[in-house]
Parts: C-alpha cells; structure tokens; sequence
C-alpha cells in the first residue's frame, strides 16, 4: 500500500503537500525530509501521514527522511496549528518558524558543546511578606493544573521573589520552567538574577544569539537538560520533556505581539500552551493590560495583587509640572534643573527618560517653512548632531545635515524638539562635573555594551542616566531617586484607542525606577497638559482605577477587550494599486456577510469599514492602506476569516498589490 506524507514547507502557502513516502522511510509527525518543490531542493516538516491523497495528477517522491525521531514533539506542533489557524497565518512559515535556523536549513541536530554544567549553590529563600505569602500559597497550590495567575504588583513590591520562590516549586517536582521577557535587553540581568539563586542548567533564547548557541538552548529544553529557560517571545514555540511552569513578565508589554509577518502575541500563545499541556501560568505586571485585566475581574484570571513595596522602600511622589517652549532649556525646565541639583548634591542618582533617539526629530527652515522630509515615507528626518546626519527612523534612509536651506538658501536652519542626544548635550552643560550615560539604541549595539554601561551606572555615584524604553523596563537602579519625565503628551492625544493605555503603563514603569530601596523617590512629569483628566487620575489614584475607568469607555464604545478585531494591510509601489486590492477585499468580507452564505446568531454583529489610508501611508516607498473589521464575537470572525481568505490567496485581481491580515491588531491609526 502505498503511504503518503502531509509536509508543510517554508513559505506564505496556506496549505500543506502531499509526497509517497518510500517504503525503506520510517517517518512520522514531527520529522524533517527533503523534497522536491518546483525547480528547488527544499526542507519540508511532516504533519500526518495517511493511506490516500486528494491529488489527480502524478505525485513526487520524498527525497530523504533528516531525522531519526520527531524533533517537533506533538504539543508544540498542536501549538504550532492553532496559532496557525487563530492568526490566520500559512502553517509552513508558523511549523518551520518553530525550529531554530539552522534546522530549518536542513542541518543535522547533533552539535557539539563544550558547555560545562553549571557547580553552583542555590540562593537562599528570602522570607516573604503577608501579601507575597498569600499569592505564593494560591499558586503553590494549584500548580499540577492549568489556571492563570495575573499578578498586579506595584514596582518594587517584589514580584521578583515571588517568581523564584514558585519556580523554586515546580523545580522540586522535576518540572522545567518557561520565563517570557519582552526584550532582548532584558536578558543578561535576567540570567544573572537566575543564576546567583538557582543551582539549575539555566539558558536563555533569543535572536541575538548565534545559530549554534541558540540551537544548544533549544536541544537542552527539548532533551530535559535544561532546568529554566529565558526567553523572548520566539521562546513560546521551545519543545520542552517536561514543561511544568510558564511565567510571562511584563505581560502587558507590546513587545509580545510581533509586528511582522507572523502577528502572534506570545503572552496569548503561551496561555493556550499552558491550557494544552494542563499547567499554570503566571502574568505580572506593574501595570497589566486591560484585556487581562479584564479576563481577571470577570474570573478568567485569577487577580493576585501586591499593593505594597517590599523591605523599607516607599512609592514615588508625582509631581506635574506645566512645560512650554517658553520655559524649557532644551526642554527642561528650571524647576526640573533646581530638583536635579538637589538630588545629585545628596550623591543620588537622576533618570531622565525621553522616548525619542537622536537630537531633534525635525530640522527646519525659519524663513520659508521647509522642513527636512524623508524622500521614501511621510516622516521627517530626525538630526543626528554627532553623527552630522539627517537619518529617517522609520526605513534608515539618511542625508547630511544642510547648513542652507535647500529651498530658500537661507542659513536661518533649526533644529526643533529633543531626543536623547540633545537633552544629554543640555545636562553636560550644567553639570560639567557628573557623569552622565545616555542609553539608546544609537549608544547601544549589542548587550555587552549594555552590561558595560549598567555596571558603570551601579559602580557609580551620583549621575545623571539618559535614555529611552530601554532603562523603563525591569532595571533595578538602587541610587536612583529622581525621575523625569519628558515628551508624552503625544501620546495624551492619539487617535488611537490604545495610546492612552501604553502611554499611562510607560509613565508608571519608568516611575518604578525611582526610591526602590531605602531612599525615597520623586517622580517630576513635564507637560503641556497638566489638567488632562486621565494624567491627574493616573497619579492621584492606583493603577486599578485608572484601568477600571478606561474599560468602562472600551465597553461604551465597543471597543476590545468587548470586541474583536482584524486588520487588512495593502501595500504597493502605487495607492491606487493598495486601494484596489482592499476595497475587493472589502466586497468579498461584505458579500460572505449575507445569511445565505454564512449564518450566524441573530446577537452577533459585524461591521466591515471602508479602506483608509495607514497612519503613515507612505514607507520606504510604497504606499499603505488599511481595513478594519469589528466583531461581537470571536467566533464570527474567524468564521468570516476563515471563509474568505482561501479564496484571496487564488485571486488574481489582488496582483500588483501586497496584502496581509493581522487578528487583534495592536497599531490601528
């Protein structure tokens, strides 16, 4: 009889290919082969194995089997196809994705490691106080079974050690431990925390290590030897012999969806593995996300809070205070500059935090009003005094800096609004004598540059730090006992409905930073809009209210966590072309919204809005539109997904143009 073998390759198909396995090939689920594919060689993975074939024409023969057993084990690749099917992504690219590089170019899986085990003692315990105990019980207790815990604890109130002592737990039961962080940044204290506590095989994944490296790491977790990985949000899709404990830190971090290609959230992907492999799953934050907020107050989740710092550290005071051009120097004010006086004079530590690189984000013409516009988006070019560049951070594209306008020849150029480069050029002025480390992804390349500047920052006395998102999140800075606060009122005034609620998450983060220890903190929030009602509720009350009050304007608007939403993207050379292929879009989504052809209930609703044009419509020279679709129910929109885009993979009119859908969009305006 002859067998035949489903194989999924790597590429943007949305369906697998049916191949005759040989009758000397062992094969199963899970293998990796060789197969012919047009007028290439390339590497496939097996998903079934079955007794007939749908194909009426001659079907080719598997080259060669490269695995002696599966090196995708069944729940990874039961992960692998939900996600698939969820996101509405071709299950090559999601399977293939799964596998490190160097696997999925057909390598072999032995490889050679000279890593010795680790010989090191475990870390104490460290006594915890009534709040932690509470939330160590509730978990301890559930952890042979899948729940999920949301844990909102205030920075500093030692989620940290709440973590190692549950980890601790499932370590005593033979069981390996995920830990999901949002960044790469993050990685190199995360590993030294775990590793001055766990006396465990520890390794971390992510796209900053090499092929071989991250290969090892991979093996390790599959094969049981390594006791913890730490991982960014690839790491969701590691096969582990005996996964027993998931925990997502920062979870309400956007760093978790993935914004190319592939549009996964990792935090909800590693719920539905938890909920597959039947194991608990932690998510903590400072400042948890509405959604999960949400799934906790209607009992999906369960709520643990800890309200209270640990040890002898207090919160911040906030303080607003009204900034104009007219009272800024670079953008600081002289009240701000008074505190940073006081606070350095005490040999503390100052960080000031503005989400913006370079020097200025626009160079401007005074006599004509030209302004220094990227050639290839609509986005002006940002100054990069140092660097004598005008550089688009959006496609890279760069120029010289002009000393004369290019439209009017006057000399009358200026440089409008800070970066990183330009407030710490401002503080080296006034403090000549501090030292002063800026860091952004300008200053830093690569994470031992990172851990050079931390060390230098913790061996330091008083000094002045200066960065973007990358000092926001998780950095435990003991001196540091003022922070500023600059440059978020845009974020005040979008038009998008999540912007309120990263904004108000950034802001409480970097807060975080400030008194952690025995030395109290004072937060100083420069603005234009000190009256803003949601800014004075943020800083007046907890986080709780602030979320409480912003899902009631979600519900009242039907807006997610009360509705679900997809998002078309068209992108091409010309609109017209990007308009076009959305707007047939449009018309197959509304003509597969009659009854006739799709049923639903009676209390379901869906709305299909017309194409307009993405936030920045042009970029690296093509043009971007976008659809947006709005349901009541899950359901009913992976129905009308599901229904329509078998059929726009065929449809030829939709040539000329790129199109992508990505399932609970992050960036919508």
């Amino acid at each position: 009889m002859t067998h035949y073998a489903e194989i999924a390759i790597d590429a943007p198909l949305r369906t697998t290919f049916d191949y005759v396995i040989s009758q000397d090939m062992a094969l199963k689920p899970g293998m990796r082969v060789k197969i012919p594919f047009g007028r290439r060689t390339v590497t496939g993975l097996v998903t079934q194995i079955k007794t007939d074939t749908q194909l009426t024409c001659e079907v080719k023969s598997i080259l060669e089997c490269l695995d002696q057993a599966p090196i995708l084990s069944p729940d990874v690749m039961q992960l692998c196809t939900w996600a698939s099917q969820y996101y509405q992504h071709p299950i090559g690219e999601v399977l293939l994705g799964a596998l490190p590089k160097r696997l999925r170019q057909g390598k072999s899986l032995n490889i050679h490691s000279n890593e010795a085990s680790p010989q090191r003692k475990s870390g104490p315990n460290l006594s915890l106080n009534e709040q932690q105990q509470r939330a160590f019980e509730a978990i301890r207790n559930q952890l042979e079974k899948f729940n999920v815990f949301l844990l909102h604890g205030i920075t500093g109130s030692g989620k940290t050690e709440l973590y190692f002592q549950v980890i601790d737990e499932a370590l005593k039961r033979n069981q390996q431990v995920l830990f999901l962080i949002p960044e790469i940044s993050l990685s190199p204290q995360t590993l030294q925390r775990f590793q001055r506590r766990f006396a465990a095989p520890i390794y971390t994944i992510h796209s900053g290590l090499t092929d071989k490296t991250r290969l090892t790491a991979w093996t390790r977790a599959r094969d049981g030897e390594a006791a913890i990985i730490i991982g960014t949000r690839s790491s969701i899709f590691t096969p582990f012999k005996n996964l027993g404990l998931i925990i997502v830190d920062e979870e309400h971090d956007a760093s978790f969806k993935q914004q190319d290609s592939f549009h996964y959230s990792a935090r909800d992907v590693a719920i539905k593995r938890a909920q597959q492999l039947n194991i608990p799953i932690m998510l903590g934050s400072a400042t948890p996300s509405s959604e999960s907020y949400h799934n906790a107050l209607t009992k999906k989740y369960q709520l643990l809070e800890l309200t209270e710092r640990a040890g002898n550290a207090t919160l911040p005071e906030f303080k607003l205070i009204h900034a104009t051009p007219q009272n800024s120097d670079n953008g600081l004010t002289e009240e701000t500059i008074i505190n940073i006086q006081q606070h350095l004079a005490r040999e503390e530590q100052v960080l000031i935090f503005i989400n913006r690189r370079g020097y200025a984000p626009a160079w401007f013409c005074q006599s004509c009003h030209w302004q220094a516009n990227c050639g290839r988006c609509d986005s002006h070019l940002v100054l990069h005094k140092k660097d004598k560049k005008l550089i688009c951070h959006h496609c890279g594209h760069q120029e010289k800096i002009t000393s004369t306008c290019p439209q009017c020849q006057s000399r009358s150029l200026l440089a409008l609004g800070e970066g990183t480069q330009r407030v710490a050029e401002t503080l080296e002025n006034l403090f000549a004598n501090t030292s002063i480390f800026r860091i952004d992804r300008d200053v830093i390349k690569n994470k031992n540059q990172l851990e050079e500047q931390l060390d230098n920052i913790h061996t330091n006395g008083a000094c002045i730090l200066v960065g973007t998102q990358m000092l926001s999140k998780g950095h435990h800075f003991p001196n540091v006992t003022l922070v500023v606060i600059l440059g978020i009122d845009h974020g005040l005034m979008s038009h998008d409905f999540h912007a309120l609620e990263s904004t108000a998450q950034l802001i409480l983060q970097v807060a975080g930073r400030a008194g952690r220890e025995t030395k109290p903190g004072t937060v100083l929030l420069q603005t234009l809009q000190p009256e803003h009602p949601q800014l004075q509720l943020l800083i007046q009350h907890p986080y709780e209210v602030f979320l409480k009050e912003l899902l009631k304007e979600r519900q009242q608007f039907h807006l997610p966590p009360f509705a679900f939403m997809a998002l078309f993207r068209a992108e091409a050379k010309q609109i017209q072309k990007a308009s076009d292929c959305l707007r047939l879009i449009q018309r197959l989504l509304k003509s597969a919204l009659d009854p006739a052809v799709m049923p639903r209930d009676d209390d379901t609703s869906i709305i299909v809005y017309d194409p307009i044009p993405a936030p920045m419509q042009r970029k690296a020279g093509f043009y971007h539109m976008q659809l947006l679709i709005q349901a009541s129910s899950r359901q009913i929109l992976q129905k009308l997904l599901n229904h329509v885009l078998p059929n726009l993979a065929k449809n030829k009119s939709l040539q000329g143009a790129r199109w992508t859908v990505e399932v609970d969009p992050m960036d919508l305006f």
